[in-house]
């Protein structure tokens, strides 16, 4: 696949999803419903289907994560990562998009970045938007901690926690603003796969190209060992992160979606 048709497929991918729930994804405050203060410590304690169910009735709270401590999430992060290693198919979907919740809402910069998704709507006669176009785009919102390393490599794990939870996912219900979420984080979760093992390098490389985002990829963001399309393979290949889109839009009930996303990797 050559770098224009793999930059065409990630625009088009997220824009099809994002012009499919324009108010959901447009109006983050949509996604969220404030409710009473919830007892964030019991909850936190608890384990199995039990925590599910109550994370469950928090869904989209906000006052629920803005409550949690530090400690708190901690825990429920680590009963989810157990109960998706679970052998029934239902609680390992379940404990998957609870973590993405968890992880989207305890972390802001990871929150706005999933939301600036907007940004590639609107239009730029001065950029072509390539793969480091895209890229630039989603990182607008991690100026303020570009020169934070301790910051951008908790931002990287969100992102491939993110990748790798929906990952998980095989059946329950999600809708547009899930796949928005998972896109957004494959590209992110990519940077973290061309560094394997090796997250300060790959912080490292983020923050390079986040100091000098108009310099080729291959010069800031990439090893030596990786090009741009080797990059864009990884996300839009045959056998790249792009197909956990198509699970998501089947169970999305997007069927068109899912469909366009297959011919465009099978070049029908």
């Amino acid at each position: 696949m050559n770098r224009k048709i793999a930059s065409t497929i990630i625009i088009s991918i997220l824009l099809t999803i994002l012009l499919s729930s324009c108010n959901a994804l447009l109006n983050p405050s949509s996604f969220f419903s404030a409710l009473d203060k919830p007892d964030t410590g019991a909850l936190s304690k608890m384990t199995g289907t039990k925590l599910l169910d109550a994370l469950a009735d928090q869904h989209g709270s906000k006052t629920f994560y803005e409550e949690l401590s530090d400690s708190e999430a901690g825990r429920i992060d680590a009963e989810l990562e157990r109960l998706q290693q679970s052998g029934d198919e239902s609680v390992r979907s379940k404990a998957a998009l609870a973590q993405v919740e968890l992880t989207v809402m305890t972390n802001p910069v990871v929150r706005d970045t999933i939301n600036s998704i907007a940004d590639l709507l609107i239009p730029d006669d001065h950029v072509v938007m390539d793969t480091a176009a895209i890229v630039g785009k989603l990182t607008t919102a991690l100026d303020p901690i570009k020169n934070d390393p301790a910051a951008l490599a908790e931002f990287l794990r969100d992102m491939s926690k993110i990748s790798e939870s929906y990952g998980k996912v095989s059946t329950g219900t999600v809708g547009p603003g899930d796949m928005q979420t998972f896109m957004v984080a494959a590209v992110f979760a990519t940077i973290v796969d061309v560094y394997p093992g090796d997250m300060d390098t790959a912080t490292v490389a983020l923050s390079a190209f986040l100091v000098n985002p108009n310099a080729p990829l291959e010069l800031t963001l990439l090893p030596v060992s990786v090009d741009v399309q080797a990059f864009q393979a990884k996300i839009t290949g045959a056998a790249g992160k792009v197909l956990t889109l198509t699970t998501l839009a089947h169970l999305a009930g997007l069927e068109t979606l899912a469909d366009t996303i297959t011919d465009a990797l099978t070049g029908k």
